[in-house]
């Protein structure tokens, strides 16, 4: 049975996430001289682990293109949902180019790194109020937005920019488990179609 993309993108959507998370944490285990704060995140992608972290970016990238083409479609619906949307397309598009483009790209790097980060704020500010107004997230919507965006303003003001970076992208895990898990377990259940009745 072919899935529909309101359920597709959502499943997406949490796989990116969890796919991102198993291969951070796995050139986390291999490259043990990478520092947590003292250093970018995509100094892992020109170091002894690249490949996982290089894949990482690529995978949870292309699967959170579904996600975002279906963000229309399970969120409340109305211009400002396209724009959130158009945002996350757009991030997901950064986020395999830091995955393609490393550090060895040099400037090209830093523009596919600020694209990413840039769009994907902006899609938690643009969805707030979407999210706030679907019923799966029973009007706490537009808070996970709102909280992630807290955390990452007080890293913004308490941690230096390494941190910060860290904090942004495992700000980002956390929002599309939560968001993507939610709209998978209370998103309503497609009406069955019906079957053509017998000339019996």
């Amino acid at each position: 049975m072919k899935l529909p993309l309101a359920r597709l993108g959502p499943l997406c959507g949490l796989l990116a996430a969890v796919v991102f998370l198993v291969l951070f944490v796995t050139a986390l285990i291999l490259d043990p001289g990478w520092q947590m704060g003292g250093m970018w995140l995509s100094d892992l992608g020109v170091r002894q682990a690249a490949w996982a972290f290089n894949t990482a970016c690529v995978l949870a990238g292309l699967l959170l293109i579904p996600y975002a083409l279906s963000l229309p479609r399970v969120l409340h619906r109305g211009a400002v949902t396209w724009v959130g949307a158009v945002l996350f397309l757009v991030a997901a598009g950064f986020l395999i180019g830091v995955g393609v483009f490393t550090e060895h790209f040099g400037s090209l790097h830093t523009i596919v790194s600020f694209g990413f980060f840039g769009t994907l704020v902006l899609g938690w500010i643009v969805l707030a109020y979407p999210m706030h107004k679907t019923a799966a997230f029973g009007g706490l919507g537009a808070v996970i937005n709102v909280v992630a965006l807290l955390v990452n303003a007080a890293s913004a003001v308490l941690f230096n920019a390494y941190t910060l970076e860290a904090v942004v992208v495992l700000s980002a895990v956390v929002w599309g488990i939560l968001t993507a898990g939610i709209l998978l377990a209370r998103q309503p259940a497609a009406a069955a179609v019906p079957t053509p009745a017998s000339n019996v």
